[in-house]
């Protein structure tokens, strides 16, 4: 059982990388005000900004994240925005209704999440 618990948690180390945390925030279907509340996501993201960023764009993202986190912005003031139908395609959602807004956020969630 030890063994066992051991493989997995080296694998779960292995796999939780900034990378994975800023993709889970940036996924659309997975929204919920929960998620941005989780301590271990927030600091993978900022590990990914302060590490693929310059300070200019690390603000631009800040204040792009807080729009994105609290549904501010012309792009959630349309209730299809926040439907299942489309969230489920992440892509396809950055592409209609992030670049309304969020231009920094679009562009790495593009990159990010088509991978």
């Amino acid at each position: 059982r030890d063994d066992i618990l051991f493989f997995i948690d080296s694998r779960w180390k292995f796999m939780s990388r900034p990378i994975h945390g800023m993709v889970a925030l940036l996924h659309p279907f997975y929204k919920t005000p929960e998620l941005f509340h989780e301590s271990d996501l927030l600091t993978l993201k900022d590990e990914y900004i302060n590490d693929s960023f310059e300070e200019h764009e690390q603000l631009a993202i800040d204040a792009e994240m807080c729009k994105y986190m609290n549904n501010l912005g012309p792009l959630f003031s349309r209730q299809v925005a926040l439907r299942p139908e489309a969230t489920s395609c992440p892509l396809t959602w950055w592409q209609s209704y992030g670049r309304q807004g969020l231009p920094c956020l679009t562009t790495m969630a593009l990159r990010l999440l088509s991978q």
